[in-house]
């Protein structure tokens, strides 16, 4: 910690009503209030609304939001191998609006159980507090610091089935654009990301495999160009795949496991300058994984009868 010993106090009521106009329609308000020792945080109300149909539910949400600094993003200072990340005293508090609609069904197609989900939402952060790379030639140098303005706005969809009894499948795309006063452009700028899980159960349920895949788009980030400067680059797409194996023994007491993480080897990005925000420069890297690895496990559970 910067001075050696620091402290912040925080404390919240919170208090809802729940009003069932319908058997299927709620409304729910609420409303939070907080005491910071440092910063001066105002009311923040939120609003949830919840209706059913049949297999459906709708739910539509508002909140304002309010975060201070916690005391890592605000005096710690943490170096080691693989991180140089600088803690920042001179941060402000976050305020935002958050807006969620969702629906989600539970039906089934021939027998076979499907749920699928749709998400659309609009936030607004002021002054956002994020990590910024302080050095676009060093992708293990953090620095926290708040973005004046920024906005998101996106929405996704998942899919999840079980054809067959040992069998689950899972998958899921999102589409997410963002923006911010680093931006000289009004526009979103979007990214896109693939999610898809397959899991299989073999040995009457004793054991399982596992495959994880995502895909992450090419999307924005900011780097120091100098003390007061900031740029604006986008990261390259990557694809990433995990497989994980496990089996139970001796009555389920004992779980086995093993598998193989980041199979693809990702480890370093490279990103091109955006031609946007204060200041230019040269390409920006950023770390992302470790490289492949490979791991075993094994666990005991002790039971008393």
């Amino acid at each position: 910690m910067q001075g050696g010993e620091e402290m912040i106090g925080d404390y919240a009521l919170f208090a809802s009503l729940q009003w069932h106009i319908t058997e299927q329609f709620i409304f729910q308000p609420a409303l939070r209030g907080s005491y910071n020792t440092k910063y001066e945080s105002p009311l923040t109300p939120s609003l949830n609304i919840k209706y059913e149909y049949k297999n459906s539910i709708l739910r539509a949400s508002y909140a304002r939001g309010f975060r201070a600094p916690s005391l890592k993003e605000l005096y710690l200072q943490f170096y080691d191998s693989n991180h140089q990340i600088e803690g920042n005293d001179e941060l402000v508090a976050e305020t935002s609006h958050n807006f969620n609609l969702t629906l989600s069904n539970n039906t089934s197609i021939k027998s076979v159980p499907l749920k699928t989900k749709a998400k659309v939402f609009y936030n607004i952060i002021e002054d956002r507090i994020s990590l910024i790379q302080v050095d676009p030639d060093n992708p293990l140098h953090y620095k926290n610091a708040n973005t004046d303005h920024f906005e998101s706005v996106g929405g996704d969809i998942s899919l999840g089935s079980y054809p067959l009894k040992f069998l689950s499948l899972d998958a899921g795309v999102s589409y997410i654009g963002r923006k911010d006063s680093y931006y000289q452009s009004d526009e979103f700028i979007f990214s896109t990301s693939v999610i898809a899980n397959l899991s299989v159960k073999f040995l009457n349920g004793k054991a399982n495999a596992n495959l994880f895949y995502k895909y992450s788009g090419k999307y924005p980030m900011h780097t120091y160009v100098s003390d007061d400067e900031v740029a604006l680059y986008y990261m390259d797409a990557y694809n990433n795949l995990d497989l994980n194996l496990a089996i139970k023994l001796f009555k389920q007491q004992i779980r086995l496991s093993t598998g193989v993480k980041n199979i693809f080897d990702n480890t370093q990005l490279q990103g091109t300058s955006g031609g946007s925000g204060h200041g230019g420069g040269d390409a920006a890297s950023s770390l992302v994984g470790w490289g492949r690895t490979y791991f075993v496990g094994i666990n005991y559970n002790f039971t008393k009868h």
